[in-house]
């Protein structure tokens, strides 16, 4: 295979033979690792990783929140008292729903600590 039959042109979609692939190789054998940890991350782990950032953009010595997290949730508290309804609106339910589950939360941590106060100790040995 490392001589080339003498009627076999060289051309547009005809690469030497010597540079061919081998057989049972095909294409690039180490492609596609560098894509791999971007499949894996979910859309949770990236809206997380994304919220957690710092803002790109400082003007002067203004004070600026040190997340993105944060400073959406400074903008949802200013545009509310602005009198914006929809973001009064939005606020109040986030508001709700944080206290639910923090009501939630502090059940469950209730339940763990006293689910073992009724029952005696088993004996050892």
């Amino acid at each position: 295979m490392t001589e080339e039959p003498p009627d076999y042109a060289v051309g547009y979609k005809k690469p030497p033979l010597h540079s061919r692939f081998k057989k049972g190789q095909s294409g690039n054998p180490e492609g596609g690792r560098r894509h791999r940890d971007c499949r894996k991350k979910r859309l949770p782990a990236l809206l997380e990783e994304a919220l957690d950032r710092r803002p790109a953009t400082t003007r002067g010595r203004i004070r600026r929140p040190a997340t993105r997290r944060e400073a959406i949730v400074v903008a949802l508290v200013e545009k509310s008292a602005a009198g914006d309804l929809r973001a009064v609106k939005l606020l109040l339910d986030l508001v709700q729903k944080t206290e639910l589950a923090a009501a939630q939360a502090a059940e469950e941590v209730a339940e763990i600590g006293h689910g073992d106060a009724g029952e005696e100790p088993t004996p050892v040995g």
